[in-house]
């Protein structure tokens, strides 16, 4: 008990830093956002705990990855004080982005290297690890490391500078707002492109994509066409970390290796939280109207609040368990000699066996191979 009053009263100090700092000049990100980023500070706290009171020396790492993701939380509230002038909110933003999804990445895929080659050192599992995700990130996110003005180089971004343009000098000149065929007929995409080192253009081709960019024109929509390539890559990286998650989970069945207590839960969480990742910025590819998209990323936040409070459910549980004189000697044997102890099941396991599975088939485990002879 001793040791949750001590997380809630540090995290209770970053919440109160949290609004304090909010007396300062910033730009308003929304209560959801706020909430998400309070939450994430409280799993960073836990999970900082997690690490000094871990038992075995592989968990710790487990948890120290662990504890750098959701401590980007910090990383995203300065963000709100970042002032509007010049390029540096856009730069921070996706550099911010990049750092964030990249972690997640990095602490999702280590869990499932950790797994499949729990005999390895530790630094070969960060190398493998680190190599394996800086490539996927480096193939994804290379465009905005390499010029950090990518978004405005491309080919939609430069298409619709010329279409907004136009667009502002006809509503100057008439009052009236133009439609795709008045567009057309008053720019050449062609030879603008052409001059911006973007492919020229057919009259087929510039009507179609004038079409296409012409609901861009109006209220903020500008934003998602010219951050949509950012997205774009997010959703490729969630898409890699559930993959990882997948194969933890792949593994866990077939050879049923011994693994800390909550660990596969935690997993489980993880890969719902990154599916909601994933949904969220296909999503904003998708969309075309900032307020609508706007809306439906909310609701989307609160389903991601719920996950992240369900984590840190999960953190509390295990931090109880290895604080424990039965947790911290089960977890130091599965960790030296895991084919002497039997296997510790915990509430929800147990209700997964009385509702779902039949009790004598179950042999102590989930999903065991009853031929198997140890």
């Amino acid at each position: 008990m001793k040791t949750f009053k001590k997380i809630f009263l540090v995290w209770m100090g970053l919440v109160g830093l949290a609004i304090l700092s909010l007396l300062l000049p910033h730009k308003e990100a929304g209560l959801v956002n706020h909430v998400n980023t309070l939450i994430q500070m409280l799993l960073f706290v836990t999970s900082v705990y997690l690490v000094r009171v871990e038992p075995t020396k592989k968990n710790k790492f487990i948890f120290l990855n662990l504890s750098l993701l959701f401590g980007f939380s910090l990383v995203f509230h300065i963000y709100n004080f970042v002032p509007d002038t010049g390029y540096a909110r856009l730069f921070f933003f996706q550099y911010a982005i990049i750092g964030y999804y990249f972690i997640l990445a990095f602490a999702i895929s280590y869990i499932s290297i950790d797994l499949i080659f729990r005999e390895w050192k530790t630094i070969s599992k960060y190398l493998l690890t680190a190599g394996t995700v800086a490539l996927a990130a480096l193939y994804y996110f290379y465009p905005f490391v390499a010029d950090s003005l990518h978004i405005y180089r491309t080919d939609d971004a430069v298409h619709f500078s010329i279409l907004q343009e136009t667009f502002t000098n006809h509503m100057s000149e008439t009052g009236e707002v133009p439609s795709v065929g008045e567009l057309v007929s008053q720019l050449s995409l062609s030879e603008v492109a052409k001059s911006s080192g973007v492919q020229p253009l057919t009259v087929e081709e510039s009507t179609a994509i004038t079409a296409r960019l012409y609901p861009y024109l109006f209220d903020n929509n500008y934003v998602i066409l010219f951050v949509r390539p950012i997205y774009l890559s997010i959703m490729y990286i969630s898409v890699l970390s559930i993959g990882f998650i997948l194969l933890f989970f792949a593994y866990q069945y077939l050879k049923d290796p011994p693994q800390g207590a909550y660990i596969e839960k935690i997993m489980f969480l993880l890969l719902i939280y990154c599916t909601m990742e994933a949904l969220h910025a296909w999503s904003y590819v998708k969309s075309v109207e900032w307020y609508s998209f706007y809306e439906i990323m909310n609701l989307g936040q609160v389903i991601s609040i719920g996950v992240l409070l369900l984590i840190g459910v999960f953190f509390m549980l295990r931090l109880r368990f290895i604080t424990s004189p039965n947790g911290e000697f089960y977890e130091q044997e599965i960790a030296t000699s895991p084919a002497g102890i039997t296997r510790w099941r915990d509430m929800f396991d147990e209700l997964m066996i009385s509702h779902f599975l039949t009790r004598k088939h179950t042999l102590g485990r989930l999903f065991v191979d009853r031929n198997r002879v140890t």
